[in-house]
């Protein structure tokens, strides 16, 4: 039995070495990227959004954005908790970040027709 997992292991390693599949920190970093373009894309479009806006919707929309902001943070928080401290703790925060960006991405854009 042993004698399996040791040779499942090296070729493991063999593959892991030879295919250069990205370690967690660099998945991290990767999504990281990806998540610094999307959030660049939800600010142009706020911004945009702000200054079409009659001034009661502005007001709204700026306590719904900051509330937004804390439900993001918390949720990917919980979403990372189990991972808190091991290596796949960042791409589980940073994964959450991209899916719940793009989906205010996609709200601030349905809603707000200008």
């Amino acid at each position: 039995m042993h004698k399996y997992l040791i040779f499942f292991i090296a070729h493991f390693i063999n593959a892991y070495d030879n295919y250069n599949i990205p370690s967690n920190p660099e998945i991290k970093e990767m999504l990281y990227k990806e998540y610094k373009v999307l959030d660049k894309k939800l600010n142009l479009i706020y911004k945009k959004i702000l200054l079409e806006v009659p001034k009661k919707e502005k007001e709204n929309l700026i306590k719904s954005q900051k509330y937004w902001v804390q439900y993001r943070n918390m949720e990917c928080y919980t979403q990372s908790y189990p991972m808190r401290d091991g290596t796949g703790e960042g791409i589980i925060e940073v994964n959450c970040l991209i899916s719940i960006t793009e989906i205010r991405i996609k709200t601030l854009k349905n809603g707000y027709v200008y």
